[in-house]
């Protein structure tokens, strides 16, 4: 039997997205560089809540990890996206094509190819690839959030693009866009490692529910 999916969202430099849906902080500020940057100094959350922190994605640390230590099957649900360009002000044409990947890392999970995986796996030869999609003028590629009607193609200067809005202190609204969401069920109790980063490792505004 699968235990209820754990929820993770993992906001990079998108200030108050931790509190949509309700999720408790993963950690107290912002972090950065080579902080949490290997499987082995990964963030350590536990196996069961919905859980998130923010995160500017820099040179010396392009992915950020995640360790869960998973005492029985479970189905994970795991989001990755970035800042949408409707809330970027003028750095929106750095924004607008960024997507997103992330791994997942578990002895249950079958054999990975490490040449499709632009991530370092510092050892690790079983995992998952989670690719974001590349066309994301709709929501057909959300898993979690899109049947739960939490996003919604917004509209921007050349087309949409997958987002969901995000509202915090007195009057502050953010977009978010959304570019990988996906389930993963993990077969066996043991320690899963899950790594996100902008694709090309490239340095930005990036997160991961």
């Amino acid at each position: 039997m699968v235990a209820k999916s754990l929820h993770l969202i993992a906001a990079v430099g998108l200030a108050g997205l931790i509190t949509a849906q309700a999720h408790l902080v993963g950690l107290n500020g912002v972090t950065c560089g080579k902080q949490f940057s290997t499987p082995q100094t990964a963030l350590l959350l536990p196996s069961n809540g919905l859980y998130g922190f923010e995160r500017v994605v820099t040179c010396d640390g392009p992915v950020v990890w995640v360790n869960i230590s998973v005492t029985a099957p479970i189905e994970l649900e795991l989001t990755a996206g970035g800042l949408h360009p409707i809330s970027s002000q003028a750095t929106s044409e750095r924004f607008k094509d960024q997507t997103a990947d992330m791994v997942v890392l578990a002895d249950s999970l079958p054999p990975v190819d490490q040449s499709l995986v632009e991530a370092p796996l510092h050892g690790a030869s079983n995992g998952l690839l989670l690719r974001g999609a590349d066309d994301i003028s709709t929501c057909d590629h959300s898993e979690n959030l899109d049947p739960f009607g939490l996003v919604v193609a917004v509209p921007m200067p050349g087309g949409r693009r997958c987002g969901f809005l995000d509202q915090f202190g007195t009057g502050g609204r953010l977009y978010g866009s959304v570019l990988v969401d996906k389930k993963v069920k993990i077969s066996e109790a043991g320690m899963v490692s899950i790594g996100f980063w902008i694709r090309g490792l490239q340095t930005g505004k990036m997160w991961v529910m």
